[in-house]
């Protein structure tokens, strides 16, 4: 009993330490530029009129799909 009462704190601390380690992560991606762009917002249209448009609607107006293609996307 007494080994595991040692164990759990030893347990706790690893898994802190991992969560920084995410933190410290996600934070370098945002440095980066990784993930949300805003410029890719379009805020001329409500969110709630059409939450699409909003999001993604800088984006399409920067990129317009080529004649050449059928489709379009960042990836």
């Amino acid at each position: 009993m007494k080994k595991i009462t040692y164990l759990f704190p030893i347990a706790l601390l690893a898994l802190s330490c991992q969560q920084n380690t995410a933190t410290e992560e996600a934070n370098e991606a945002a440095e980066k530029g990784l993930g949300i762009t805003m410029s890719d917002f379009d805020t001329t249209v409500a969110p709630c009129d059409n939450f699409f448009e909003y999001v993604a609607g800088g984006w399409m107006k920067n990129n317009p799909v080529p004649e050449t293609e059928a489709r379009w996307g960042n990836f």
